[in-house]
């Protein structure tokens, strides 16, 4: 347990090295580093063997279940009373093919379809890299709040719940994700545009008022970004922390009680000595998508809320932590910014900076994201207590659950070792866009037809190598492999 009674299990990756700077351009870093050419590497291969999970390996993706995972327990998932705006789909995968049961579309909130094909994506990505992942079936569900008792993947899974569920990688991760190579100029222009020596002494946050569902007279006061606005007032010396945007149907006697501040662009984040971030209806997706690809030390809230990577940037190494009641904020703040005024580039929390950089440049690139998938996919696919072949699927289907299981299988993926165009218009998300025809389902075991193939196309939501691109597309289309 932490200091602040959140469960462990954090990891800190060491690095010996650190990736060369490269000369600044405009108009962001970040669109710079979409310019800059990936080449098609050895990494965007097809891995020879499924990532571990053997106990004394690092998990590429945070998972909390205890137990294994019944057939009761899924139907009592599938069941679950969503809210408006979420959304949860029914997926299996079948000799390396997509399913999606029928309608699943359809049902999907127009604001979260390009959620359903960044999802659709990565597995199409997975199965390219990975072919010899197991048949399974398993639930995705997106919503801001954590479960407890539900086996469903979602993208924020909370520690304190012995079965909180399994995570995956989500929308603003994956659509801003970039190459190793890309991401090292992306690193190098934060660094070379934000001098450390020119920071404002202040520690910076802008949001908007969630924390939760139905904001009341009663609850408001409590919500921690409510809080810290407040407090940024008390202690302007110190911490720039302003709400900047109210949610939809916010009541007005909070929009009466908040006066909004100025707008950051996200980068410009790196003209502080330092970065809030404070959760809000769920985990901080910020966090994953920008900034632990900052130049900038993080003053992270202490939360049970968890993404899919969390674990593998330790507070203390890659961040400094913060009790979520904000007591000690004021004074770690502080610390914080004296220690940056006084040092500059050679402050002791830089090193924490170059820490969570080089982490995620190993592990939150393309490839490392499609790894992180797998590996929770194949986690959850060991607990679970039925297989396909138990729904009246063909009997000659693969190895068979527990076999593929087993190490001491010699043939494909039998020791779980780890291994790794440019893009086109977002599609609409619509299922006679996203589905292939009937026709194609005639070689598929009669259950399956509840379900329809996804398209395994790629890759509309980021830049991957073109090549890349072109060899995913085709593999799993079971058309010729792409070749160079």
């Amino acid at each position: 347990m932490s200091e602040f009674n959140i469960p462990g299990g954090y990891f800190a990756t060491v690095f010996n090295d650190h990736a060369p700077r490269t000369r600044q351009a405009k108009p962001s870093c970040y669109e710079f580093s979409k310019s800059i050419f990936e080449p098609y590497s050895e990494r965007y291969l097809p891995k020879a063997s499924l990532p571990s999970l053997n106990d004394g390996s690092v998990p590429l993706a945070f998972w909390k279940w205890s137990g294994n995972i019944t057939r009761a327990d899924f139907e009592r998932a599938k069941s679950r009373r969503l809210c408006e705006q979420c959304f949860l789909n029914h997926y299996r995968i079948h000799k390396g093919r997509l399913f999606v049961e029928k309608g699943a579309s359809l049902r999907v909130p127009q604001s979260r379809q390009l959620h359903q094909l960044a999802w659709e994506e990565m597995l199409s990505i997975v199965l390219y890299l990975f072919p010899t992942m197991p048949d399974m079936e398993f639930l995705w569900l997106w919503d801001d709040e954590c479960v407890n008792g539900l086996p469903v993947f979602a993208p924020n899974v909370c520690r304190q719940f012995a079965k909180g569920g399994f995570t995956l990688p989500s929308f603003s991760v994956w659509s801003t994700s970039l190459g190793q190579v890309q991401m090292a100029s992306y690193h190098s222009c934060i660094w070379n545009r934000y001098p450390p020596h020119e920071r404002k002494s202040l520690a910076v946050w802008r949001g908007r008022t969630t924390g939760v569902r139905k904001p009341t007279q009663e609850n408001y006061k409590s919500i921690t970004r409510m809080k810290l606005h407040h407090l940024a007032q008390n202690h302007s010396d110190i911490l720039d922390a302003k709400i900047m945007k109210f949610t939809q149907g916010m009541p007005d006697f909070i929009r009466s009680n908040i006066q909004l501040g100025d707008r950051i662009d996200s980068e410009d984040y790196n003209r502080y000595s330092a970065i809030i971030d404070v959760d809000g209806n769920g985990w901080s997706d910020r966090f994953g998508h920008a900034l632990i690809h900052y130049s900038t030390p993080v003053l992270k809230m202490a939360s049970n809320n968890t993404a899919f990577f969390e674990h593998l940037f330790a507070p203390g190494v890659t961040f400094l932590q913060f009790s979520p009641s904000l007591e000690d904020l004021v004074e770690k703040a502080s610390e914080v910014v004296s220690d940056v005024r006084q040092f500059g580039g050679q402050s002791k929390y830089f090193d924490m900076v170059k820490a969570m950089q080089a982490t995620s440049q190993v592990l939150m690139d393309h490839v490392g994201i499609a790894e992180a998938l797998a590996y929770s996919l194949l986690k959850y696919w060991s607990l679970v207590t039925w297989t396909l072949e138990d729904l009246d699927f063909d009997r000659d289907v693969g190895l068979g659950h527990r076999r593929f299981l087993d190490p001491s299988t010699g043939k494909g993926g039998s020791r779980r070792a780890g291994g790794g165009g440019q893009g086109a218009a977002a599609a609409d998300g619509h299922d006679d866009d996203t589905k292939v025809a009937a026709a194609s389902l005639a070689e598929v075991p009669v259950e399956v037809t509840r379900f329809e193939e996804v398209v395994m196309t790629c890759c509309s939501l980021t830049r991957v190598p073109a090549e890349f691109a072109a060899a995913v597309t085709t593999r799993l289309l079971k058309r010729a492999p792409f070749r160079r």
